[in-house]
């Protein structure tokens, strides 16, 4: 599902962000991208979803080359893949409801079927009772929930989330990745970078190591377990 080949990324300078990656993650696998700050893992993830291109190699999401996509094409892509960021980048000035439909309302979904799909997915993220709130009047928790439910109301085949817990207390980073878990239990790819290793342990999932933008070592879900 998402192939990568050999995959270089410089953007200034003669330090690449990314330095010959190769990696494969298939359909419907929950993998972790770890590494310290500015070990690539944030431009390996932008690559997946085309805002940025490789300097050198290739990366196929769903058989595509993203670097051969038709302009008209790279919607479609993003339409086949949520995005969760450490930051939430909700709307401020839209609601709860508000934040979730605007991922509808972009795609040309008739308005009569966004508040049935909306208010059912507020119910499964457990903030049926928060729909009219503003995003500043939620805890932290709630915001990332909120986040992952924008991400996830077209059904994507592939989440990718980074460092979705990062501002968020360990009890609460846990009650995240259960969602994630949920997520990945109907079938969807997840991906997540986080340089936190006790989460990862805790996860045991497949894990792609990353230092100075160089892909060092995956690491089983076996092996997670077993450390």
């Amino acid at each position: 599902m998402i192939q990568f080949f050999n995959v270089s990324k410089t953007y200034s300078g003669d330090v690449p962000a990314l330095d010959g990656v190769s990696m494969q993650i298939e359909k419907g696998e929950f993998v972790f991208i770890t590494g310290k700050s500015g070990a690539g893992k944030t431009t390996l993830l932008r690559m997946v979803f085309r805002a940025d291109l490789p300097t050198k190699g290739t990366v196929l999401v769903n058989n595509f080359n993203i670097a051969r996509l038709q302009k008209e094409s790279i919607p479609y892509l993003r339409r086949n893949i949520g995005v969760v960021f450490q930051d939430f980048k909700l709307l401020p000035q839209k609601t709860v409801f508000e934040n979730i439909a605007f991922a509808l309302e972009v795609t040309g979904i008739p308005k009569k079927e966004i508040a049935p799909r909306v208010m059912r997915l507020l119910q499964y993220i457990r903030l049926k009772d928060r729909r009219d709130e503003f995003p500043l009047r939620l805890s932290g928790g709630e915001q990332q929930r909120v986040a992952i439910a924008r991400a996830i109301i077209n059904n994507p085949p592939i989440v990718l989330a980074d460092e979705p817990t990062g501002n968020l207390d360990p009890e609460i980073s846990m009650d995240i990745m259960q969602l994630f878990q949920e997520i990945n239990q109907r079938g969807t790819t997840v991906v997540i970078a986080t340089h936190d290793v006790d989460l990862i342990k805790k996860m045991r999932k497949k894990v792609f190591c990353l230092d100075k933008g160089k892909l060092i070592d995956i690491i089983s879900s076996d092996e997670v377990a077993s450390s």
